[in-house]
């Protein structure tokens, strides 16, 4: 029974160490050709530090979007070659959104981090839409396309601005 406690300490004391400071995860997205935004057509994906990017949401009132993708995935690829690099889905996430691209090549960088923080775990591609205070607004998986991704970008904003309209009303009631 002890060393079975000393296990299940030893084990929350690993996952405290590796999650408690995300600050010092480096975000260094590696973008290849093929994602576009090369000649200014498609996604641009923000690089930096990951309460960077928190910073610059905060500062611009806008919701982050993570695509986050593992080596080797087939419809992660099709995504990057095919809807990603679009004009009109670069045109509507950059107006909109903070764009991050974060590859989880499992040593518990950033990747790891965020598919543990934000439950990230149904599949890859996987999406997740962050507001300003860090907290998932909503997430998803899987090979869209072009269409699907332009109306999930459209509800999320539609969820947030739901949510702005119920804080507005929340905060006019509490001062009446």
């Amino acid at each position: 029974m002890r060393t079975l406690l000393n296990i299940i300490l030893m084990i929350m004391c690993l996952q405290l160490k590796v999650f408690s400071q995300p600050e010092k995860i480096n975000l260094a997205t590696k973008v290849d050709s093929a994602m576009g935004n090369k000649n200014g057509k498609g996604i641009a994906f923000e690089t930096g530090f990951w309460n960077d990017i928190l910073l610059k949401s905060n500062k611009e009132n806008k919701i982050i979007f993570i695509y986050l993708h593992i080596p080797g995935c087939k419809p992660c690829k099709w995504m990057e070659e095919n809807v990603f690099i679009s004009d009109s889905v670069g045109i509507f996430y950059n107006r909109n959104f903070i764009n991050v691209n974060v590859l989880d090549d499992g040593k518990r960088g950033l990747g790891d981090f965020l598919e543990n923080k934000y439950k990230m775990e149904n599949g890859f591609p996987a999406y997740c839409f962050v507001n300003p205070q860090g907290k998932a607004v909503a997430k998803g998986f899987g090979k869209k396309t072009l269409k699907e991704f332009l109306l999930l970008g459209n509800y999320i904003l539609s969820l947030d601005r739901k949510q702005k309209e119920n804080s507005d009303i929340d905060t006019n009631q509490r001062t009446k």
